[in-house]
């Protein structure tokens, strides 16, 4: 379980700093068919299937929420050094 919460943060991080939220809810509903398939291949009981799914869906959404907190700050972080660049006074040319 622990493996799958850590996969599946890092994969809704990723999707969080390069896709939009459509892409949220496909990854969602492909994870949960494959940690569905997963259990009952396995022969798991009801509950840890149904503790599984909620649980990938979770860290989906939090790996993505993450994500997307990542992706605002590093834009403002780029266009505070890009207002630094722009806001120098013009360098004057020699001889002038």
């Amino acid at each position: 379980m622990t493996l799958l919460a850590i996969i599946g943060a890092l994969v809704g991080a990723v999707f969080g700093l390069r896709c939009k939220i459509l892409v949220l809810v496909r990854a969602i509903v492909f994870a949960l068919i494959v940690v569905i398939a997963a259990g009952l291949a396995r022969g798991q009981d009801a509950s840890s299937i149904m503790l599984a799914s909620v649980l990938i869906a979770t860290v989906l959404q939090l790996g993505y929420l993450t994500g997307v907190f990542m992706r605002f700050t590093m834009a403002g972080a780029h266009a505070a050094r890009l207002g630094k660049v722009w806001n120098q006074p013009a360098i004057s040319e020699p001889g002038a």
